[in-house]
């Protein structure tokens, strides 16, 4: 390969760059290395650095508004503290989709059994025949709450 050719491919590794999963630290002494190959200036490499960031954490950088190289690399690794990994971000967000779901069927079982167990008390039915259409585990339930039924019943007459 020629001098001139791998000036090109390093200019454009660092122009097009972008910040993955390695950190702050990590992506500046690459994005370094690459300026040193095709001999950029500091204003430059900033450029290129900025532009590669992660987004978060270029919001963090250009909310800081760096004036040196150092105080950019400063501004990144603040930034990077103070937001969650890209791994972490994807993993939260399908804890929570997982949690949502969880939610909802249980939102869901509770209204079922809740109108069951009105429908048993409004009823007045104490017979156990019409169970047979119901799951065992749901069956046990409106037993249960069909028996507790029956005391509070009793209770309220005697």
């Amino acid at each position: 390969m020629t001098a001139s050719f791998l000036k090109h491919k390093h200019a454009s590794e660092l122009f097009n760059k972008k910040q993955n999963n390695e950190t702050v630290d990590d992506f500046c002494v690459q994005m370094q290395h690459l300026a040193k190959q095709i001999s950029v200036d500091d204003q430059m490499l900033q450029f290129a650095v900025l532009n590669g960031l992660r987004p978060d954490i270029k919001d963090h950088v250009t909310r800081s508004q760096p004036t040196d190289w150092k105080s950019l690399v400063e501004a990144a690794k603040i930034g990077e503290m103070c937001s969650p990994a890209p791994s972490e971000t994807g993993t939260m967000a399908m804890q929570l989709a997982l949690i949502q779901e969880q939610l909802q069927k249980m939102s869901t079982h509770c209204r079922i059994q809740s109108l069951a167990f009105s429908v048993v008390k409004s009823l007045n039915f104490w017979g156990e025949n019409w169970l047979f259409v119901c799951d065992s585990a749901f069956r046990t339930q409106i037993l249960s709450r069909n028996r507790q039924l029956k005391v509070e019943h009793q209770t309220e007459i005697h």
